[in-house]
């Protein structure tokens, strides 16, 4: 994965060398944004999983503008956002609807307790209760995938490592061992 990550990497010419990109060429070629290590994966799948709930449209700009700014990796951040496909997009609004729905109530109280602010009640008055209930799930979502994401992350590179020291350790006891016999 580590590798097929970093061949990605090699877009990076490509895209300094695009004429419609050159107002933000100077931050496309910051080296930790195409870095590939830990933390910096990490952050680019928090970043692409919270824009794609949090945006139904441009996404991957999203999620590649804040990865460019935190100094995330832009490569896994604009991937993660492919989650919200659309194939897959309508279940997720249903789903969101129903946790919206389940954590804020019914929607007469949250107008009644929100109509003394003003903002909050202009805010209101232009959503309906299904876009209500939905947004707030839409953020649960994207909060909640993107420290599912971090910490997978982290977890797995944590786990791969191991495995690969294991290894290295089992061929080098191995290579002892058969010079020993000679």
């Amino acid at each position: 994965m580590r590798d097929w990550l970093k061949g990605l990497g090699r877009m990076r010419s490509s895209l300094e060398g695009n004429r419609t990109l050159r107002p933000v060429a100077e931050w496309l070629r910051a080296p930790s944004i195409w870095h590939v290590s830990r933390r910096s994966v990490a952050r680019g799948a928090a970043i692409g999983l919270f824009s794609a709930f949090v945006l139904p449209v441009g996404q991957v700009f999203l999620a590649a503008l804040i990865a460019i700014v935190t100094r995330g990796n832009v490569i896994v951040a604009s991937l993660a956002t492919l989650v919200t496909n659309p194939l897959v997009l309508p279940a997720i609004y249903v789903a969101a609807w129903r946790v919206g729905r389940e954590i804020l109530g019914p929607a007469e109280e949250i107008r009644e307790v929100l109509e003394g602010e003003p903002v909050a009640a202009d805010f209101l008055s232009g959503l309906s209760d299904a876009s209500l209930y939905t947004a707030v799930g839409l953020l649960v979502f994207a909060t909640v995938s993107a420290v599912i994401g971090y910490v997978l992350v982290h977890v797995v590179w944590w786990v791969t490592t191991r495995v690969k020291i294991r290894q290295r350790r089992r061929r080098a006891v191995q290579r002892r061992a058969a010079r020993s016999e000679v």
